[in-house]
């Protein structure tokens, strides 16, 4: 596996017993895309395979939409950098997806940016717009974990488009699994926002990012 630098992100007033008046939480980076939860396997060329979703589907025309989704995906692979081959890992994928006329399917697309090609190497001095170590963070913990007070963390990496968002993103550890903390730290990501260029003035675009944060 492909070794990257980790950045390590403390959340503030994560669990149980945080200020009731939450910091004013920046755009979300794609807005109105579909979230898709998903896990996938990794080609030998570190990229998405075999996706499927592992959260309830509630309807039938959610099912519906979702099967499309999915035959978008097998169609449309997106990079999982630094995956293991035959790894199978979480991923937060993001689609437009709009109800055709006669109602009876979907059409689906990615939003500009939601696929960035990865390469080049890991970002180590990002310059945050909207940085997952401030204030707004507290509002992405899973609403199990606050009301137990259960705290944990997860590593979460992405790829950085070129205006700066955190696209492609996946998990390759949680600690303790099962509290939604890998879920929740790729949903805070999806609100981060890089500027295009680093403190050392190279562009972030299509490089790597890996962040651990703690819940």
């Amino acid at each position: 596996m492909k070794a990257f630098t980790s950045g390590l992100i403390t959340g503030l007033a994560l669990l149980a017993g945080a200020p009731a008046l939450a910091a004013s939480m920046p755009p979300d980076t794609l807005p109105g895309a579909d979230e898709l939860w998903v896990m996938c396997t990794v080609t030998d060329q570190q990229k998405s395979t075999s996706c499927r979703f592992y959260m309830p589907i509630a309807n039938e025309d959610e099912r519906l939409k979702a099967g499309t989704e999915l035959g978008y995906l097998d169609a449309h692979p997106f990079p999982i950098p630094g995956a293991a081959a035959g790894s199978e890992v979480k991923v937060y994928v993001r689609l437009d997806a709009v109800k055709s006329p006669n109602g009876d399917g979907y059409r689906v697309s990615a939003p500009e940016g939601a696929f960035a090609s990865a390469a080049g190497p890991q970002i180590a001095d990002p310059v945050w717009v909207y940085s997952p170590a401030d204030e707004w963070a507290s509002q992405f913990t899973a609403e199990t974990a606050v009301r137990e007070e259960k705290r944990g963390r997860a590593t979460v990496r992405c790829v950085a488009t070129d205006r700066g968002a955190l696209v492609n993103c996946w998990s390759p550890r949680e600690s303790p699994a099962g509290w939604g903390f890998a879920e929740s730290a790729m949903k805070l990501l999806a609100h981060a926002q890089m500027r295009p260029l680093s403190a050392s003035d190279h562009p972030v675009s299509g490089r790597p990012y890996e962040v651990t944060i703690i819940f």
